[in-house]
């Protein structure tokens, strides 16, 4: 074979006997044999796939082969990348032989070799065979079970093995093996398939469209060829694909083109079912968790999301099989420890490839995990071992998860087996989305809560009250303060109805009551009422309980906006000493009264003292509570009126504007908070123009 002119390769299988075909993307029939004498490394490019001759085998004895392995979801291109590592070994002239063995099934690999040893001439093989083994046998799609047994040779006992990814992982456990996955195509490789295949110019515009898609698609080669044909086929612009693809995701990853097509007679979404099935077959449960998957963040799951409280090492164990049997089927990426990750696609394809009862079933398990993990003692905000990077992580999947459960919330209730149980759920989802700032998603949470506890438990039920209770809290910090008060109002007259007028919940609900009144200036009446709940609170629940440590910190902020500084100053410091005791330097309460005080020493004048607290409170609430939340955005703002004053007024401008992007972005053109910030812009704008 001419390295600089490739000939047709002869395939000889039982499917394609005597066929003259081009090698392309996707081929598993056939061999590649050569007896050549080899010459130095070369790297190639061919058609989307770079691959280099110098792959990472392990370092062997001469009387034993080294392996080296490629593993990945279906579709991500592996056998691309092996025929294009043969095509690479051939014109190199490295090695003595180069053989290609269709592993697709034992008949296919029992084929190879028979068709394998017909070509070698006798020959040859005396002159060659004993003194060479400097040779390479690339073995493609391993895709079933019971084929390969731990020594490497061809199993046919169905007892042997469970399936193929098994018994790769098994040849892994050799001394001489080296495994690596495969992550998809590089962006300008992706872009490039996509546009040849959908017969689209390389204009600006496709290229910006095609890179929406390719993104989409996760760079899956097989999944992007699908989208060029089904962009070609029905004759539509590529910034129209998306629209399809999350609409009828199977039709739109199903079209392949009608001639020249190589990768078997399957699709994707059909070679991804056969492991599905292989794998349910094995264990339902892994399947069942699988399916699960398809409702959260498919980025970063940690496999303790399905653990609580009662889950014993027996347990751990059996899930970790579970993870480990999908993962065999590179169906999730173990990317690290104690946590995976699933493609895009497979994502997508997992949620679409049941029925609708199917997708019930798994929406409803994605909230009992959600719901129960979120009332773990690191997700609470009373709690010091509260943690703020878990529940951001937390927050991702149940955003995932909200984007399907809006019309599905009476199916889930209706299907659960504890109808308590999953509005409790709802009722911490929609806390996760209050406490990190989502207050549009919170609300949605909470009323669909609302529905369900006055069906199942009635208007006066003090589980109702309490998230009536919660709207007033969100709507209070969405600035819509009368509204607010009304749903406070609502709540304390049923508290107090249900419960007595020394409960808890009725202090925390006059507590908020307060607040909304220190919102509408009115602070005489606010003060009043943070001193009727700090005395109910102190009698219930004690001095250091967080709720009593929130009213001593709002009682400050009240004696700060009427001016009295010291006397704030000191309620801050009260509630500082034991914030940081009972819930930890890190908590948003310890932060928001550190940012506090940093606001009573502006008011002051002690600028540069201010500085130093805001920074800090900074530090803190990026960590704890993420960039865009708006807590973190009012100190950004605070920072940069401290820089006014000090009549550093570009930098000032700086933390404005950056405040004024994350305020509109979280609260709306319109908030109070928002407009704040507007003016100082203003204000500041004026003092740079005189």
């Amino acid at each position: 074979m001419d390295p600089g002119n490739r000939e047709p390769i002869v395939h000889n299988t039982l499917n394609n006997e005597g066929n003259r075909i081009f090698m392309q993307a996707g081929v598993n029939h056939g061999h590649i044999f050569n007896i050549n004498p080899g010459k130095e490394p070369t790297k190639i490019k061919n058609n989307n796939y770079d691959v280099s001759l110098d792959l990472p085998f392990p370092r062997n004895s001469r009387s034993s082969a080294s392996v080296f392995a490629l593993t990945g979801t279906g579709g991500m291109g592996k056998t691309q990348t092996a025929l294009e590592y043969a095509y690479a070994c051939h014109e190199s002239r490295r090695f003595t032989a180069i053989f290609w063995v269709s592993a697709a099934t034992e008949e296919a690999i029992r084929t190879s070799f028979v068709n394998i040893m017909q070509q070698i001439v006798e020959e040859q093989a005396r002159a060659f065979w004993p003194e060479s083994s400097n040779y390479r046998t690339i073995g493609a799609n391993f895709s079933i079970p019971n084929l390969i047994d731990r020594d490497g040779k061809i199993s046919s006992d169905p007892k042997t093995i469970n399936d193929i990814q098994s018994a790769l992982f098994r040849w892994f456990k050799l001394p001489a093996t080296t495994f690596q996955g495969t992550t998809g195509v590089s962006s300008e490789s992706a872009i490039k398939l996509l546009l040849q295949l959908a017969q689209r110019n390389s204009t600006e515009s496709e290229v910006k469209h095609a890179m929406a898609v390719v993104e989409k698609l996760g760079f899956m080669p097989l999944a992007i060829s699908h989208a060029g044909c089904f962009i070609h086929e029905l004759n539509i612009p590529v910034s129209e694909y998306l629209q399809y693809y999350d609409k009828v995701f199977k039709e739109a990853q199903t079209k392949i083109p009608k001639i020249g097509w190589a990768y078997r007679e399957d699709t994707s979404v059909t070679t991804w079912e056969v492991s599905f099935l292989e794998i349910q077959k094995q264990n339902e449960e892994a399947a069942s968790l699988l399916l699960t998957c398809a409702y959260l963040n498919p980025n970063e799951i940690f496999e303790t999301l399905w653990e609580d409280e009662r889950s014993d090492a027996e347990f751990q164990i059996q899930q970790k099989s579970r993870f480990s049997l999908l993962a065999s089927y590179s169906l999730i990426n173990r990317n690290q420890s104690g946590a995976f990750s699933v493609h895009s696609i497979m994502h997508n394809w997992t949620r679409e490839r049941g029925d609708d009862s199917d997708r019930l079933q798994a929406i409803g398990s994605a909230v009992r995990i959600i719901g129960k993990t979120l009332r773990r003692e690191e997700l609470s905000r009373s709690s010091k071992k509260w943690d703020g990077r878990g529940e951001r992580r937390i927050l991702g999947h149940a955003e995932t998860l909200c984007k399907y459960l809006e019309y599905r919330f009476d199916e889930v209730l209706e299907q659960s087996t504890s109808v308590e149980d999953t509005l409790q759920a709802f009722d911490n989802i929609g806390l996760v989305f209050y406490h990190q700032g989502k207050y549009e998603e919170a609300l949605k949470q909470y009323q669909k809560a609302l529905v369900g506890r006055e069906k199942a438990l009635g208007k006066d039920h003090p589980d109702t009250l309490t998230i009536i209770h919660n709207i007033g809290s969100i709507l209070q910090n969405q600035g819509k303060y009368d509204e607010a008060l009304k749903q406070y109002q609502r709540a304390l007259v049923g508290i107090e109805k249900a419960l007595g007028k020394d409960h808890s919940d009725i202090f925390a609900t006059i507590h908020n009551i307060g607040s909304v009144l220190e919102n509408q200036g009115k602070y005489d009446e606010t003060l009043k009422q943070y001193q009727r709940a700090l005395v109910g609170i102190k009698k219930v629940l004690g001095k250091d309980y967080p709720d009593t440590l929130a009213t001593i910190y709002n009682i400050g902020s009240v004696l700060k906006n009427q001016g009295k500084y010291d006397e704030a100053l000191k309620q801050y410091q009260r509630a500082l000493v034991g914030t940081e005791k009972v819930l930890g330097k890190d908590h948003p309460l310890t932060l928001a009264t550190i940012h506090n005080i940093g606001s009573v020493l502006k008011n002051q004048g002690k600028y540069d003292e201010a500085l130093k607290q805001y920074q800090r409170a900074l530090v803190g609430r990026e960590k704890a509570l993420g960039k865009d939340h708006p807590d973190t955005l009012t100190t950004i703002h605070n920072i940069g009126s401290v820089l006014k004053n000090q009549g550093k007024y570009d930098e000032a401008l700086e933390q404005y504007q950056r405040a004024l992007v994350g305020r509109e972005k979280a609260l709306g053109k319109d908030h109070p908070l928002t407009l704040a910030t507007v003016n100082a812009i203003a204000s500041v704008s004026r003092k740079l123009k005189v």
